[in-house]
């Protein structure tokens, strides 16, 4: 009966490890392009290259008490990685009163400029494309954080 019971419990403790699976995250998240993170704080946005597949993810500050990321992505056809950085900056310079507005494949991306105290930022919005998806939002980044989240400037 004991080599039963010593048997039995070598055999669950067996079968209780096998549903543990380690996963190479190396290889899945991708080459990444840019982050930012002020003041060596957690991260606020990262943009990552997974084959022809360009993610932004960033923190959520639609509530400011959850720490949530969201994420939008959109695939480098005729150059749109470029064109979405080179829109960007431009923001700085044209100032438009409105939000852009950019529809991808699965994604609405709204992207907003702004001036407080004479500093100019630029902030995204992010939602899918799917009939009452939230609405998720970044903080407000200057024209150099956008230029090392697109990593041209390391």
């Amino acid at each position: 009966m004991k080599k039963f019971i010593l048997l039995f419990t070598v055999m669950l403790t067996t079968v209780s490890f096998a549903q543990i699976k380690k996963v190479d995250t190396t290889t899945s998240s991708g080459e990444v392009i840019g982050k930012i993170e002020p003041f060596g704080q957690s991260l606020e946005m990262e943009c990552t290259k997974n084959g022809n597949v360009y993610n932004f993810r960033y923190l959520d500050h639609q509530y400011s008490t959850l720490k949530e990321y969201a994420n939008f992505s959109f695939e480098d056809v005729d150059n749109s990685f470029e064109d979405f950085y080179k829109m960007t900056i431009e923001l700085f310079e044209t100032k438009p009163k409105e939000s852009v507005m950019l529809e991808v494949k699965d994604y609405y991306i709204w992207v907003a400029y702004k001036k407080t105290m004479g500093i100019a930022s630029v902030s995204f919005k992010s939602s899918l494309k799917t009939v009452g998806a939230p609405i998720s939002y970044t903080k407000e980044f200057n024209k150099k954080q956008i230029e090392k989240l697109f990593g041209k400037n390391k």
